[in-house]
């Protein structure tokens, strides 16, 4: 998800280190240390723009919160005897759980915009939240191999939306959203979704037979803080500390 928050910058210095390199090689050092030190400034902006929209992620409040929806809808499957899924977008995972217990995990893919919070429709996220299944979509019934129709947005993201509506946050005509599935491939090989969450045609057709209608979804940012996205802002920031 980094490229999508940093854009155009992110090539603009894989460039400028290219270029950098290239110098170097040539024996003009003091353009390669020129251009070098214009990258470092470039990934110091980057760092903080990233901390803004994915600093999150290593926020133990935030992630605790998260590990206990989680631990919610685990317990639920415990005692209702009963299928559940979890999905962590920090490790692009979705975990299915019969009676409170872990039966098969799935690698996931998410939207160009996947690892941020969902606030309106059209901005590429992936929502966090406790959800259900409302509909599974077979064969002549979607535009996927396979789907689960959840119940975004439900009461919290609507509360969530008219906040952000009513204090200016909320860019001009852009609605809340929906029609959020966890699918498979479409007919045309789609390698990204745009908000929702991607299974290999294979995985989702096991998944399938899984699960029914009312299936509890919690999808999460990460479970733990030691997590790919805070370890990336990690290094980032010390990259750009040196």
């Amino acid at each position: 998800g980094s490229r999508a928050v940093v854009g155009k910058q992110l090539i603009d210095t894989e460039l400028l280190v290219h270029q950098a390199k290239t110098f170097f090689e040539q024996g003009r050092y003091a353009r390669a240390l020129e251009l070098s030190q214009i990258a470092l400034q470039s990934v110091g902006a980057q760092t903080v723009s990233l901390t803004r929209f994915l600093g999150r992620y290593a926020d133990e409040e935030q992630v605790q919160a998260w590990k206990q929806m989680a631990a919610r809808t685990i317990e639920w499957s415990r005692t209702s005897r009963a299928q559940a899924l979890v999905i962590n977008k920090a490790d692009r995972q979705l975990t299915l759980y019969r009676n409170g217990q872990s039966v098969h995990t799935y690698p996931v893919r998410l939207g160009f915009n996947g690892m941020l919070e969902k606030k309106h429709q059209g901005d590429g996220a992936t929502p966090e939240g406790q959800y259900r299944i409302l509909r599974k979509r077979g064969p002549g019934d979607t535009q996927f191999y396979r789907a689960f129709l959840l119940d975004y947005p439900n009461a919290d993201d609507r509360r969530r939306y008219d906040l952000a509506k009513d204090s200016g946050e909320m860019p001009d005509g852009k609605g809340i959203g929906g029609w959020i599935e966890i699918h498979g491939q479409d007919d045309h090989g789609l390698g990204q979704t745009l908000g929702c969450i991607m299974l290999d045609n294979s995985q989702i057709a096991h998944l399938y037979e899984q699960v029914s209608p009312g299936t509890p979804v919690t999808i999460v940012g990460a479970l733990d803080v030691d997590n790919r996205v805070s370890r990336m802002l990690g290094d980032l920031a010390e990259f750009a500390a040196d």
